[in-house]
């Protein structure tokens, strides 16, 4: 744990504790953002896969990322107007999770697949259907 380099010029060091800083290793990880639409009144997420890979230097938690199509995924989260922070995982399980959003909970689920662009997958009629967005 440390402070937050560059948050602690707005709002002070002493209120910045709690930041994890360190470089991310090389490894596969699952990336996800789960989202309200408060007008639409429902909830919506994408997820993926990428790759952590070589080292950097520069401070904070920081690592470098390969993703699939992330041209495609940064078009779609700036359209979509989605947040950009994610949560990550150090595994591959972007299919499970997008599953367990879409048919057990009803949420849509974007995703970027190898080769396939940025895909929808919503739960209606209890069958997944998939809708290209882009």
């Amino acid at each position: 744990m440390q402070y937050g380099e560059i948050l602690a010029g707005a709002v002070g060091r002493e209120k910045t504790y709690g930041s994890i800083g360190g470089r991310i290793r090389p490894a596969d990880f699952t990336y996800c953002r789960v989202s309200t639409d408060d007008t639409a009144g429902r909830v919506r997420a994408y997820v993926g896969e990428g790759e952590h890979t070589g080292p950097i230097t520069t401070f904070g938690g920081y690592g470098v990322a390969r993703i699939p199509r992330l041209q495609d995924l940064l078009r779609h989260i700036c359209a979509g107007g989605y947040e950009h922070h994610v949560a990550i995982n150090p595994s591959r399980v972007a299919g499970v999770v997008q599953e367990a959003f879409t048919r057990y909970l009803g949420w849509t689920c974007t995703t970027t697949t190898r080769g396939r662009g940025v895909k929808d997958a919503t739960r209606s009629q209890g069958r997944s259907q998939w809708q290209k967005t882009r």
